[in-house]
């Protein structure tokens, strides 16, 4: 029987020989590696900071990317071997001392992106080490918000746990664009999270409450519900009123037809109008769909709706024939009143009074009617 490997940090994975045949110094560099594959920020970088850098991994990918003679910082509480264009400091990022180190080695620079790998000594206690790394990553933050320009990046570290949201949250009130991802050589069983803070807003005044953990992880628990809230959620392609079996929900045929809110009669179309019913277009798998459209499938659905729209195009012009018919009668009745009008200009004498005044009841008649035919007309149109 072979001997059984440990597990946890000792575990050599294809991403530990492959660290060290390339000559990189851990494992994680490869993270870094693959982060910049998929959000492309360090080849745009003139100056970054390495926070928590200790043994080196990220700053040597950082040397290769990043264009020559590029401002590169890494600061970590261990001492770290040198690499070629890189600076050193032996400092904790949470003291005011390493903030004057890294203003000493900047001078007036403002740097384009800021790393942070850093993670407290895990122990026993998961909730514990949990808000300590969540603290830890407030820290590099602080810095962050201090160092970088504006439009710049920052690239951390976060355990999955209850802090997580709240972090996402603040993240949210500096950056426009806030990402989380989990690189292919971070392995599965870990709790860590990388999240990609990118166009740094560079705010005038920032409240010193966001930087402190009880504060801030407090104070954003009540605020995590409308961060929750603006989060859109994606409504289905089609949605149609879910419909209960009664008796008011068989509609006659012809209302489906005519009505823009067809989907009110997705239970059962019933046939009273024998043209419609007869028509070459409804043929009797038409019939038998309209039975019972809540049994139907996607083909049907779609042959049930190509059969309406035709079944409209077939009204719409019956409707336009009709409307010519009425315009045919209008003028004839016209032509009629025109010869009614030229006999009774020939009669004359006493019968011509007569005669007139029954024209202009005519008239009137006549004149009722044309506005009666025109209401039909326009309703019809309508």
């Amino acid at each position: 029987m072979g001997k059984k490997l440990k597990v946890g940090k000792t575990r050599k994975d294809k991403f530990y020989h492959l660290a060290k045949e390339t000559g990189y110094r851990s494992r994680s560099s490869f993270k870094l590696i693959q982060l910049n594959r998929k959000f492309q920020f360090l080849q745009r970088a003139r100056a970054l900071v390495d926070l928590c850098a200790a043994p080196g991994g990220w700053l040597q990918v950082a040397s290769k990317f990043m264009p020559v003679s590029s401002l590169i910082i890494g600061v970590d509480l261990v001492p770290i071997r040198p690499i070629p264009n890189v600076v050193m400091l032996q400092e904790d990022i949470t003291t005011e001392k390493c903030r004057q180190a890294l203003r000493k080695e900047l001078q007036t620079w403002k740097v384009d992106v800021v790393l942070n790998d850093g993670a407290p000594n895990v122990g026993a206690n998961w909730s514990h080490d949990a808000f300590s790394q969540a603290n830890l990553t407030l820290m590099a933050l602080k810095l962050a918000c201090e160092f970088l320009t504006k439009g710049g990046t920052f690239i951390t570290k976060v355990f999955r746990s209850k802090d997580y949201q709240p972090l996402m949250w603040i993240f949210q009130q500096f950056f426009k664009k806030v990402q989380a991802t989990k690189p292919q050589a971070s392995r599965n069983e870990s709790a860590e999270i990388f999240v990609v803070c990118q166009s740094f807003l560079a705010p005038d005044k920032i409240d010193s409450k966001f930087f402190d953990p009880k504060h801030a992880f407090k104070e954003v628990d009540i605020q995590v519900k409308s961060v929750n809230e603006l989060v859109s959620k994606k409504k289905p392609k089609y949605s149609f009123r879910p419909l209960h079996l009664h008796s008011r929900h068989q509609r006659i045929c012809l209302s489906c037809v005519s009505t823009s809110n067809f989907h009110l009669f997705l239970l059962q179309i019933t046939f009273n109008n024998p043209e419609l019913e007869s028509h070459p277009i409804t043929s009797p798998e038409i019939r038998e769909c309209c039975c019972d459209i809540k049994v139907l499938g996607r083909k049907e659905l779609r042959l049930l709706l190509s059969w309406r729209s035709k079944l409209r195009r077939f009204l719409a012009k019956k409707l336009k024939q009709d409307a010519k018919q009425l315009d045919q009668e209008m003028s004839s009745n016209d032509d009629d009143s025109d010869i009614d009008e030229k006999e009774s200009k020939r009669k004359g004498g006493e019968q011509k009074d007569e005669e007139n005044a029954a024209d202009g009841e005519e008239e009137e008649m006549e004149k009722k009617l044309a506005e009666m035919k025109a209401e039909e007309f326009a309703e019809l149109k309508r």
